[in-house]
């Protein structure tokens, strides 16, 4: 299944690249980097008949036919920042950091069997922010890191939750045989999740 539009079978076929310039620089007490990344994606996905019912009222699909075909077209960004610093206490030092990750793509979604189209534009922001402190005392060295992630989350889109349900020679609804997913109409929904992660870590120098 294709998370961002629920299509199920076939995962079809994407390309896509990740282009990034950074740079670091070096002081006294500090190391600062900045990076920048563009990740263009496309992607060709679709559902087959396969070995479906037939739709009411109409003939036996074959089973290569295409049911739904969706054109992707992404175009993301990332934005990262951070430093690394020495204090004024030669046993401790600091990290922050921060990540901006720009999703935003184009759907352009056929679908055959109801000989209808629709094209969607969606783009949301997930940001990442991290820090952490070290303490070192001789040969013990002791490391405290912290992530918070928000903007993710569960993707999926509002749908009215209908589908192509099948019946029988008597005319009753075959319920459990349906197979056919109509396209989902309503816009992408993220259930934001904020993730909060936390690590402490014991170094301990044998030499």
């Amino acid at each position: 299944n294709y998370a961002l539009a629920n299509i199920p079978r076939d995962p079809g076929t994407t390309v896509a690249y990740n282009l990034g310039v950074g740079f670091v620089r070096e002081e006294a007490r500090s190391t600062w980097g900045f990076e920048y990344l563009f990740e263009p994606i496309t992607s060709n996905t679709w559902a087959e008949a396969g070995e479906a019912p037939p739709v009411p009222g109409q003939s036996p699909l074959p089973p290569n036919f295409k049911t739904i075909e969706n054109f992707f077209n992404f175009s993301n960004h990332i934005v990262r920042a951070g430093v690394h610093a020495v204090t004024h206490l030669p046993w401790l030092d600091y990290r922050l950091g921060a990540q901006l990750h720009f999703y935003r793509y184009e759907l352009n979604q056929n679908d055959n069997i109801w000989r209808t189209s629709r094209f969607v534009k969606q783009d949301w922001v997930e940001t990442t922010l991290t820090g952490g402190l070290s303490v070192k005392f001789s040969s013990i060295q002791i490391q405290y890191s912290l992530q918070l992630i928000l903007g993710n989350g569960m993707v999926g889109t509002v749908t009215d939750g209908r589908r192509i349900t099948p019946t029988g020679e008597d005319g009753r609804t075959l319920a459990d045989a349906a197979d056919f997913l109509i396209a989902p109409s309503g816009k992408l929904v993220v259930d934001k999740i904020p993730l909060i992660t936390q690590q402490i870590t014991f170094l301990y120098r044998l030499d």
